[in-house]
């Protein structure tokens, strides 16, 4: 509708208005756009972050449309993952990131992935893992990832034993809780050698 316009800049790069996009070529229908040669993309993300119709997920968006090789992969990993951005951002900067952070990490372009394919292959073990878990919250992958960061974590330890006891996670309110109850699945078994990952 015209009351809300697809906002384009003269580079044609959505700044505001990628549902709006998104639901036009899904519903195949025509959308009413509007060419701003002054639109810059982290004005439009400033003010509707302020409204909080901004996420996380829109930010990496508006970065891809501007050909952020960095966003790419972030975006990348989202859809073959289905993990939000900001797991995927702490797995590869460390998890004492705050939103804020990711945000500003994101708008300003200025991040890069040490090596892709380490990355994807963390990915993957962390969703091995959560699907041996039939806990599905963020907070359970949360954990796998914390635990992951300790130089003496074992990928297939970790698969080997949640084949095993799995089915032991229980529902928690805190990371830390998982943390736990993931270290004894880990341990389970071991007389010495135990990692603590708390």
């Amino acid at each position: 509708r015209r009351a809300f316009p697809i906002v384009l800049n003269d580079d044609l790069v959505i700044c505001d208005g990628h549902h709006r996009a998104r639901a036009c070529v899904d519903l195949k229908i025509n959308g009413w756009v509007l060419i701003d040669p002054d639109a810059k993309v982290e004005e439009y993300a400033q003010m509707s972050n302020t409204t909080n119709r901004w996420n996380i997920s829109d930010y990496v968006k508006a970065k891809v449309n501007e050909g952020v090789k960095a966003a790419q992969v972030v975006e990348y990993l989202m859809v073959k993952f289905k993990f939000a951005p900001q797991l995927i951002m702490r797995l590869e900067f460390g998890f004492s990131l705050t939103n804020t952070q990711i945000i500003n990490m994101i708008n300003i372009g200025d991040f890069n992935f040490h090596s892709v394919m380490t990355i994807e292959k963390r990915c993957e073990h962390l969703k091995e893992c959560a699907e041996r878990i039939p806990v599905k919250q963020d907070k359970v992958k949360i954990a796998l990832a914390t635990m992951m960061m300790n130089p003496g974590y074992k990928q297939e330890r970790m698969i080997t034993k949640l084949k095993q006891k799995g089915g032991e996670i229980y529902p928690s309110g805190s990371v830390s809780n998982y943390v736990e109850q993931l270290q004894k699945t880990y341990n389970h078994g071991l007389r010495s050698g135990k990692i603590y990952f708390l």
